[in-house]
């Protein structure tokens, strides 16, 4: 089944990029170039130094891509599949799986543009980021397959879901530092309270701290995005424990 899972991953890679002239590389322009655009309208905007605010805005690309990818783009993991489980009796998680290690994947890939940054500007933070790097993706990769899980087991029984999930991720967005850092949301004292508290705002630490900050993500980052994790991989499971069987009339 591995080998299966394995040519699963490799077609999607391929079919991902077939016919571009940059291929793969895509992975790293488009994050950099689209944190250009936003750290110059943001520094704009906000008075932000634009050196030290364009890194801050990459990570929270890279970071919301990957959520993007396993809550919206995740929908159709199993429902894009459907060919494949008619024919194999495989379990469905793996069709989820193969979707996770595709975002994955494609996040490494895009981190190559922060790694980019960062040599330029921090070398030294390089040393502490990759060594924080894979606890880091050990999180984001169980939070993506849950996530995926998730996304595909809902879309396949509800298909308002690919329409309904990006509204409710634009709500999410707004209300978290993606983008927006920390002082934005000093003006007030609830708003201030949910930043402290947001798993989001603790996931990006992850990458944030030991990248931009040159240190270790704090215990609460960890402890916060593991809680997170947690919740989601919960819900994932129970959601594939009680539609397994059944899920196939809905395809």
């Amino acid at each position: 089944m591995r080998y299966f899972l394995a040519h699963l991953v490799r077609l999607d890679l391929k079919n991902k990029y077939r016919r571009s002239k940059l291929g793969i590389l895509w992975s790293i322009v488009y994050p950099l170039g689209l944190s250009i655009i936003m750290g110059i309208v943001f520094s704009v905007a906000f008075n932000y130094d634009i050196v030290s605010y364009m890194p801050y805005v990459l990570s929270g690309i890279l970071f919301w891509d990957l959520v993007s990818a396993s809550f919206s783009g995740g929908a159709y993991s199993i429902l894009g599949n459907d060919g494949f489980i008619r024919q194999c009796n495989h379990p469905l998680t793996m069709y989820t799986l193969k979707s996770s290690l595709v975002t994955l994947i494609n996040f490494i890939i895009s981190m190559v543009a922060l790694a980019i940054w960062v040599i330029v500007q921090n070398p030294m933070n390089m040393i502490i980021g990759l060594v924080s790097l894979p606890l880091t993706l050990i999180i984001f990769f169980a939070f993506v397959w849950a996530g995926t899980t998730i996304a595909g087991y809902t879309c396949v029984k509800y298909r308002d879901y690919p329409m309904m999930i990006p509204l409710i991720l634009q709500v999410i967005w707004y209300v978290s530092p993606v983008f927006f850092q920390e002082d934005l949301f000093k003006s007030n004292e609830i708003i201030y309270t949910w930043f402290k508290w947001n798993p989001i705002t603790h996931m990006l630490n992850l990458i944030r701290e030991p990248f931009l900050n040159g240190k270790l993500p704090g215990s609460d980052d960890y402890l916060i995005s593991l809680s997170l994790v947690l919740i989601v991989a919960i819900w994932a499971y129970r959601i594939n424990v009680n539609n397994k069987k059944d899920l196939i009339f809905y395809l």
